[in-house]
């Protein structure tokens, strides 16, 4: 990722300010996860701080620095940016457009070969 530029579209003023609001109580009960039994602090933690990075740039420049160490963290950090701000902008993929071995073709299945045998092409039945 570049340093001078977040490659997500700006999220709308509405939804910002939710994720701000969101992030901070995060933060803060993962503080309280921290010496508190029963909670997940460091997740509660990244988890919130995920959440502002969308909104804040300073945010992300700071989790960047911290994940310094963890090359392959901070590549998580960021797949989970994109899928939260996918999920928030509506920009839903499904599985079938992501990975071509999940398409609903009825020859590439088990079910629509014979007893392992290819089934016929209609265009070469059709002359």
């Amino acid at each position: 990722m570049s340093a001078h530029r977040d490659p997500l579209p700006p999220l709308p003023p509405l939804t910002r300010v939710l994720l701000l609001i969101l992030g901070w109580i995060l933060v803060l009960v993962g503080i309280a996860g921290l010496v508190l039994p029963g909670l997940q602090g460091i997740l509660t933690i990244l988890l919130g701080g995920a959440l502002l990075s969308l909104v804040s740039r300073s945010i992300l420049l700071l989790m960047r620095r911290c994940f310094g160490r963890w090359p392959r963290a901070w590549r998580k950090m960021l797949r989970l940016r994109r899928r939260i701000h996918r999920w928030l902008t509506g920009g839903h993929r499904n599985q079938s457009q992501t990975d071509p071995s999940t398409d609903d073709d009825p020859n590439d299945s088990p079910a629509g070969a014979q007893n392992g045998a290819p089934e016929p092409n209609p265009s070469k039945l059709q002359g």
